[in-house]
């Protein structure tokens, strides 16, 4: 009997991109951020929206974010000691974060392609989440963006986050398909042509020299 691997359920990075892409920086970009924060979340409690579990909405001008960017100093270490900081979270890298300017409230959002509730490095880097969150001295919140089959993922941060007073929830990619659709469709082309080009290259290095 095969053995589907959970793992290739979906090309994480892919959406990832399509995601930022879809976010964007033009002049529809405050009324995409307003629909992510309305997306429905599951929580041990039942279903709150991201902005009800962030305690924080997408202001403009108010709400900053970035995407693949390695915590830092000094603006991400809050009041954790130097020492702490440099041990325990620095270059951390969510795979989105979002963050009021006055650093009270922080949201951080982490993709999986797959279920993470398996895996000890997964639970070790949710609990690090947690942990940043609670020693930084802020309110928010960890939301995990996971295939629906990953229906270990939620006990999972519940264990991570134990103690830490730090909420958190569970969105489901297939949730953000209908919006994503083109975006997904633009970095999956992008990835094609340079596919292209790296095999174009490959054969280029291993053609026999012509004599």
């Amino acid at each position: 009997m095969a053995v589907t691997d959970e793992r290739t359920s979906f090309s994480e990075w892919i959406l990832n991109e399509a995601l930022a892409s879809y976010f964007g920086t033009g002049d529809d970009q405050n009324e995409r951020m307003e629909w992510f924060f309305s997306l429905s979340v599951l929580t041990p409690e039942g279903k709150q929206a991201v902005r009800e579990l962030a305690g924080f909405e997408w202001t403009v001008g108010e709400i900053e974010w970035a995407f693949n960017r390695g915590l830092r100093v000094p603006e991400d270490r809050g009041g954790i000691a130097q020492e702490l900081f440099e041990r325990e979270y620095w270059g951390l890298r969510p795979d989105f974060r979002f963050w009021r300017r006055s650093r009270e409230a922080q949201l951080i959002v982490e993709s999986k392609g797959y279920d993470p509730g398996g895996g000890k490095q997964e639970s070790d880097q949710a609990r690090r989440y947690f942990q940043y969150l609670k020693d930084f001295a802020c309110r928010g919140a960890v939301i995990y963006l996971v295939p629906r089959q990953a229906t270990r993922c939620l006990e999972m941060l519940q264990a991570a986050g134990e103690k830490t007073g730090v909420s958190f929830g569970v969105l489901h990619w297939e949730d953000l398909f209908d919006a994503l659709g083109t975006d997904l469709l633009r970095v999956v082309a992008r990835s094609m042509v340079a596919s292209a080009e790296v095999l174009k290259t490959a054969l280029k290095l291993i053609e026999p020299s012509s004599k």
